[in-house]
């Protein structure tokens, strides 16, 4: 049994991210092959959200921290890893616009005997519906655990869902990223592989839904643009803001 930490930030969005958590939620509370505490961070969404997270997020397996302004998912959860004990063995990041799937309920374990390969540094789950890893950097497949795993070149892994050993997160100083929006999971794999030494893989038996926000066009089209231009597509504005603060 291994003791999990899921670190989860949250900001604005409100149907599309309850749709995300409490599938999480139910994630958490059916896997009985570990020992899980989810910690939520909030980027100062307004009162509803924060109300919401409140009370439904209640007990030892859940912690909740609201921050008064939009630091962004990297620094939220750098803040919440420095300010909880530290008391886990695997460190997990997880977008809250995932969806959790029941008919793939043990996607958290499957990534767990992946990462125990002692070769493997970093597992990001599948995406379904709107992938964004690059399959055509990820050419080598083979089976670690009894799950099929893909990998290649670090830079085809998109993230959003990512576990680490507590060790190798401590390693590469968490992601260490001021920006708002600043490539932070691809920095984290960047490091694992680099500094680690380590495979960086996308477990194909642990798909979670990556749905389109069909909720909010303007911010699907907005975080497009801001993909191209973390590919270098685009130039990048200074200063990087969020979407939700761009008329602030």
């Amino acid at each position: 049994m291994a003791r999990i930490y899921i670190f989860t930030p949250t900001y604005h969005r409100f149907e599309m991210t309850k749709r995300s958590l409490l599938s999480l939620k139910w994630s958490v509370e059916h896997e009985k092959n570990h020992d899980i505490t989810l910690f939520i961070g909030d980027n100062n969404s307004p009162d509803e959200m924060k109300l919401w997270l409140a009370s439904t997020f209640k007990g030892l397996n859940y912690k909740l921290f609201l921050s008064d302004k939009n630091v962004g998912k990297p620094r939220l959860i750098d803040y919440m890893w420095k300010q909880c004990d530290k008391n886990c063995d695997i460190v997990c990041s997880f977008d809250s616009d995932l969806v959790a799937i029941p008919e793939h309920m043990d996607w958290i374990d499957r990534c767990v005997k992946v990462l125990n390969d002692s070769r493997v540094g970093l597992v990001s789950t599948e995406q379904l519906e709107q992938c964004c890893h690059l399959e055509r950097f990820l050419s080598k497949k083979e089976k670690i655990n009894g799950c099929s795993v893909r990998y290649g070149n670090f830079c085809g892994i998109a993230g959003g869902c990512i576990f680490v050993s507590k060790a190798d997160w401590i390693s590469i100083g968490g992601y260490g990223i001021n920006k708002i929006y600043g490539g932070d999971d691809a920095k984290a794999i960047q490091q694992i592989s680099k500094k680690c030494n380590k495979l960086c893989v996308v477990n194909i038996d642990a798909p979670l839904i990556h749905p389109h926000d069909t909720e909010h066009s303007d911010y699907s089209n907005w975080k497009a643009r801001m993909c191209g231009i973390l590919q270098g597509k685009e130039k990048r504005p200074e200063p990087t803001k969020g979407f939700w603060d761009k008329d602030k």
